[in-house]
């Protein structure tokens, strides 16, 4: 008898493991090889290998534009999908996903030197303070895209002309807010509105003015108080 339970165990958890490998999803990501794509450098995957060089030179662009803020901006991992299947795939229905520090993957529509240069931002401020100050929203979700988005100007973006014009953005606090103001019809404003408040921001503290921000709000500060602290504000 219990030879069969752990026969019919052993069945199911088979049964399990074979539809995890037939359905799409993320889960995929893991270990991109056994879903067909090519290593073509080290933990970097593509389903056309054979664009090998062009896709990896964009890469070294978008790193080199987001180490201009951030020292440390490289993922454990990069998956890139040039081609609708390889998306369907993975379940990548946005142009860049970070997966915080450890992997960004991308859609066609993402291997654009904006989009992975936005990814290689956020991966580098997850690489600075961790993800626990993301996650809560002690970073505002809007502060964390503006950043990405004024290290990568992305002309699909609406971008106010003044500070003024964007600062209803600073309503998404927290990822939870970022994702329900993010919507097919509003993301073009909602990204553009978050990169000109970072702008404005930055013309006033510049990047070293930023990076002590976002170290300050990690070791505990309050950021609406920090930052006007280093805009000399109080």
């Amino acid at each position: 008898m219990r030879r069969r339970i752990t026969a019919i165990s052993l069945g199911i958890a088979g049964l399990f493991a074979i539809t995890a490998c037939a359905v799409p999803g993320h889960h995929h990501l893991i270990a991109p090889g056994l879903s067909g794509l090519g290593e073509i450098a080290p933990n970097v995957w593509t389903d056309d290998p054979q664009t090998a060089e062009a896709q990896l030179a964009l890469l070294a662009q978008g790193q080199a534009l987001a180490e201009t803020l951030f020292d440390d901006v490289v993922p454990g991992s990069i998956v890139l999908c040039t081609q609708s299947p390889c998306a369907k795939q993975f379940n990548l229905y946005v142009p860049g996903l970070a997966f915080e520090d450890r992997l960004i993957a991308f859609a066609p529509d993402g291997v654009t030197l904006p989009v992975i240069t936005h990814e290689f931002v956020h991966v580098g401020l997850q690489r600075r303070i961790g993800p626990a100050p993301i996650r809560s929203g002690r970073i505002p979700a809007w502060f964390n895209e503006g950043l990405a988005v004024w290290v990568s100007p992305d002309p699909r973006y609406i971008r106010p002309a003044s500070e003024p014009q964007a600062l209803w953005v600073t309503a998404a606090q927290t990822p939870k807010d970022w994702k329900a103001m993010a919507g097919p019809d509003s993301f073009a404003a909602l990204y553009g509105a978050a990169g000109r408040m970072v702008e404005a921001i930055a013309e006033d503290i510049g990047r070293d003015g930023l990076l002590a921000l976002v170290d300050a709000v990690a070791s505990g500060a309050a950021f609406d108080a920090e930052l006007a602290r280093l805009r000399g504000d109080t």
